[in-house]
């Protein structure tokens, strides 16, 4: 009868290299999980910084000349505006004349009531400014004369709901001075808003 003894299998009898193998094993495993979270992390700051260009790209722009600019029940569309005249002659009437003490800035503007009740528009309450925010008010002589003699626009006029009106509002600026905004009021009182006028 024969004695035979049963080897123990390969791992059995390397332990070390069977506990170093495993030890290699789970820190592969841990080391691809940390590499996975990782790269997740660019996206989600790509995602970011996408987010924060696009938001920038939508900030509103100044409106310029020919675009609706609006405050409180108006929008105002500056059709055009020009400086250098030293006298303005009223169109219907060629003894009517005004002179500037500078040069007169002269604004054609359209303005269209918005709202739901009628508001009053007041010349006096629209501004010029130039390059280095010095402001200017209106001229009520020369808008006067600028525009028809049968007209009170743009110096004082009601306008009602749905009502567009046009005409001109003249500012006298000193000579060499060139406005580059203005701030257009529904009222007094209200925030105003800017248009380029360059």
């Amino acid at each position: 009868m024969s004695d035979k003894t049963t080897k123990p299998n390969w791992f059995k009898r390397h332990k070390i290299i069977t506990g170093v193998l495993a030890a290699f094993i789970i820190i592969g495993i841990i080391g691809a999980i940390g590499d996975s979270n990782t790269s997740n992390q660019p996206a989600a700051a790509s995602t970011s910084s996408n987010t924060s260009s696009s938001s920038s790209s939508t900030a509103p722009t100044t409106p310029g000349l020919n675009q609706e600019a609006r405050d409180g029940k108006f929008a105002f569309t500056v059709t055009s505006f020009s400086c250098g005249e030293t006298a303005i002659t009223q169109p219907d009437n060629s003894y009517s004349t005004a002179t500037a003490q500078g040069q007169f800035c002269v604004m054609n503007l359209s303005i269209k009531n918005i709202g739901t009740v009628a508001q009053d528009f007041d010349a006096s309450s629209q501004y010029v400014y130039d390059a280095s925010s010095k402001q200017y008010s209106y001229s009520s002589d020369a808008t006067i004369t600028a525009n028809p003699s049968s007209s009170q626009f743009p110096v004082y006029e009601t306008i009602n709901p749905g009502v567009s009106v046009s005409g001109i509002v003249v500012f006298d600026v000193p000579r060499g001075v060139t406005p580059t905004y203005a701030m257009l009021h529904d009222s007094g009182a209200s925030n105003g808003v800017k248009v380029a006028l360059q």
